[in-house]
């Protein structure tokens, strides 16, 4: 099925930092790691953020102190510069103590799925989102609140929210950028199921945030 989404076009990186930094609503925010993020933390500032109680999308299975850490990469570079660094503990490398964190921020609804305010996405070129990847045995469970993966890519080792807990927040937010994701892009949109982000989205309206290469190479408008 096709997705809905809601696009805005950013012309350049601080224009992107802005409007996305304008869409933060919580109070119970989950946020993804990678290259995309890293580079719009730096805009994130101000009370918005500082209302907001955030947690990890997703996390590699490594120490904070290890390299390819993705939440180290959040407290020092969104968490810290807004003050709110205790919340360094919203954090787990288990599927249960990730579920138990975004249960006890957030309240679960009626199935006992928790409901996150906000869930900031990415997308990679194979189309994945959070930790969920092509051809992967999570992609066929809709009903764990989190759970470990293994991705094709070093560090292997993952732990992500599940199917449910991102499909269940009350608002989704995608942001993909550079030319070489729009063709992904453009199938994810179209409802190409074999990608995970397309699963993840099915049936739902998402807020999408781009630049213009990447809006240009998926044929998109705002």
């Amino acid at each position: 099925m096709p997705v809905t989404a809601n696009v805005h076009v950013a012309k350049d990186l601080p224009e992107l930092g802005h409007i996305t930094m304008e869409s933060i609503e919580g109070p119970v925010v989950a946020v993804s790691g990678g290259g995309t993020y890293e580079s719009l933390f730096p805009f994130w500032r101000g009370s918005k953020v500082r209302n907001c109680l955030w947690l990890p999308v997703d996390e590699r299975r490594v120490g904070l102190s290890e390299e390819g850490s993705n939440w180290m990469k959040t407290i020092r570079l969104l968490l810290d510069p807004n003050d709110i660094s205790e919340q360094s503990t919203h954090w787990s490398l288990t599927a249960e103590g990730l579920a138990d964190i975004a249960s006890s921020l957030a309240g679960t609804g009626p199935e006992g799925v928790p409901v996150l305010d906000q869930i900031w996405l990415g997308m990679g070129e194979d189309g994945h989102t959070a930790s969920l990847f092509p051809n992967g045995p999570e992609l066929a469970d809709t009903s764990s609140v989190a759970l470990l993966t293994y991705a094709p890519k070093a560090p292997h080792p993952r732990v992500t929210l599940g199917m449910a807990t991102l499909r269940a927040a009350r608002r989704l937010h995608l942001v993909v950028t550079g030319a070489a994701k729009g063709p992904i892009l453009r199938r994810v949109l179209d409802g190409d199921d074999t990608l995970p982000l397309s699963r993840v989205l099915d049936g739902l309206e998402v807020e999408l945030f781009v630049d213009q290469a990447c809006a240009e190479a998926a044929n998109l408008t705002a």
